[in-house]
């Protein structure tokens, strides 16, 4: 059976709390209880962050034949100064909820993101005695909180953990390789060897034979072939892969690098016939076309079988092909997984950044080739990774010409009508398709329960342009949680404050008619105001809030500066 469960440890108080939608048990203190739950009910535990805390928690009362409250509160200290890096071998599995979410992300913000009472605990993990009876009420009340926010955040995560089951069962891997990543998994599944050392080779791209030069730009070739210079000549590597240039071409002014390519007609709102032109699958195609699958693969063949078997399985409609959708779209990012302070040091089998680097710049060189046999048949409206935005002028010729660049590269595109684009840059538009659909990015995109904050600003832009929707109807009749913002501290400051009140680390912010100015204070008193707050901000870490109070003028004053920025 499947329970939440987290510890709270202080200098002579341990506290785990097992909870689901049909019991709740709280332990305190008493290791041989624990480990007799455990033992009679061997559960499935879902925590939050637990493969870096609660697991080694665990991990030592359950291995050990007695432990001291001290004990626990000593291997915490040690945990959480990120100096116990041995991971927990337990008997039983466990799921972290943190897994593959955004790196910043805590619980907290996230029971923000929810809409969930925030409110931390006033027992402080600095005290050097028992805790009062009291005082362990409220821990443990707090630590149930927590318990549910997880469970909720499961929940939510159940397609991601279901996906990963799935494939576990799909190639008949360990039970317990559910505690890995997609990355990881991808790298099992594929065979790759952890012990293989890539050549030092990284910037020495090959190149699609299908390219044809004469219509790339000639100083693009001399950029790309200059990295492996400077490598050779000691060149730091971040700093070659932090390194661009931009070069207009097909009208518009491109970016080009190791991070893709970017370009867009800046400020551009029009109505009209447009063609969104992308490539599906398109990085798998590329390892695949030109053999740039891992080198540490035993088996590179088998990604190419992944992929038409995927191909097979989604054309029948069978769910599975979920599971081959997987491996595909984590082998890429796998091949560059390192650490970024040590180039050296990688973090998953399959790395091998030389076939990676070929992988981005190869997307970039066919992308512009493509532009460049376009270019006197359309007007090019943007360039991105995968795909292009083009308002054709000659509309056969368009279909013609992609269909022959397709069989010529062996790629597959599609090419979706869109009758109205509203686009700041090439990291912020949306365009309604002629069947209504939008496709939004940045500043156009509403956050999802991850990371929830002030999405009354996409959405009044979505309504402003593509419903006919006033800003001020938008925010009459929007939910409460599109205003919140999230005022924390981060980790160069010391603290949150308003109005001279230290608040707690996370806290949910309105602009309120009635408040005062939030500000995040560093160690020398150095005074910042937390972005996109208003003079006059109200913190409100319960559940309810009474939308009343809301200063409904400073929403409509941050949107109308943002569609100032259109015009």
């Amino acid at each position: 059976m499947i329970y939440g469960y987290d510890f709270e440890v202080f200098s002579n108080d341990w506290v785990v709390v097992f909870k689901n939608d049909h019991s709740q048990v709280i332990i305190h203190n008493d290791q041989y209880k624990l480990k007799k739950w455990i033992l009679d009910n061997k559960p499935i535990l879902v925590g939050f962050n637990n493969y870096n805390y609660d697991d080694k928690i665990l991990n030592k009362l359950l291995s050990s034949y007695y432990c001291l409250p001290k004990d626990i509160h000593k291997l915490s200290n040690l945990i959480i100064k990120n100096q116990e890096k041995i991971w927990a071998k337990l008997p039983i599995l466990t799921l972290d909820t943190r897994q593959e979410l955004q790196k910043d992300i805590s619980l907290k913000k996230l029971e923000t993101f929810l809409g969930m009472d925030v409110v931390e605990s006033s027992v402080s993990f600095e005290i050097d005695r028992k805790l009062t009876e009291k005082e362990l009420e409220e821990v443990i009340k707090y630590c149930i909180h927590d318990v549910e926010a997880t469970l909720k955040v499961f929940k939510l995560r159940e397609e991601y953990f279901s996906g990963k089951m799935n494939l576990v069962n799909e190639f008949d891997l360990g039970y317990m390789d559910i505690k890995k990543t997609r990355a990881v998994l991808s790298s099992i599944v594929l065979k790759a060897n952890y012990d293989y050392v890539p050549p030092k080779d990284k910037f020495n791209f090959d190149y699609d034979p299908n390219i044809n030069w004469k219509l790339i730009p000639p100083n693009l070739k001399w950029f790309f072939n200059k990295m492996n210079r400077d490598h050779l000549a000691g060149v730091k590597s971040k700093q070659i892969e932090d390194s661009g240039i931009c070069i207009p071409f097909g009208g518009v002014k491109h970016t080009i690098g190791l991070g893709g390519i970017h370009a867009a007609i800046p400020n551009f709102k029009r109505e009209g016939h447009y063609l969104h032109i992308d490539v599906a699958s398109y990085y798998p195609a590329l390892m695949i076309n030109n053999n740039w699958i891992s080198r540490a693969c035993e088996e590179p063949e088998k990604f190419e079988q992944i992929r038409d078997t995927r191909f097979i399985l989604k054309k029948n409609g069978d769910p599975r092909q979920e599971v081959y959708k997987i491996i595909l779209n984590s082998t890429y990012g796998a091949m560059n997984s390192r650490s970024k302070t040590d180039e050296n040091l990688k973090f998953n089998a399959l790395f091998d950044p030389k076939y990676s680097n070929n992988i981005c710049v190869n997307g970039q060189l066919i992308l512009i080739q493509l532009i460049q046999e376009l270019r006197c048949d359309c007007k090019l409206i943007q360039s991105n990774t995968d795909g292009l935005i083009i308002e054709p002028y000659n509309l056969e010729n368009v279909n013609y010409i992609i269909d022959d660049f397709s069989k010529r590269f062996n790629l597959t595109f599609s090419k979706t009508s869109i009758k109205k684009i509203v686009q700041r840059d090439v990291n912020n538009y949306a365009f309604q398709t002629e069947d209504g659909k939008l496709k939004v990015k940045g500043i156009f995109a509403i956050k999802d329960w991850t990371n929830n904050f002030l999405n009354i600003i996409p959405k009044s832009l979505q309504n402003y342009f593509f419903h006919n929707i006033s800003v001020e109807e938008t925010i009459e009749n929007a939910e409460i949680l599109d205003f919140q913002m999230l005022g924390t501290k981060g980790g160069s400051y010391d603290h949150v404050e308003l109005n001279g009140e230290v608040l707690q680390h996370c806290n949910r912010v309105f602009a309120t008619k009635n408040g005062g100015v939030i500000y995040k204070v560093k160690d020398n008193g150095r005074k910042d105001k937390v972005a996109n707050t208003s003079e006059k901000s109200s913190v409100w870490n319960g559940s309810n809030f009474d939308k009343i109070d809301l200063d409904k003028k400073y929403y409509i004053s941050i949107i109308y500066k943002e569609l100032q920025n259109f015009t």
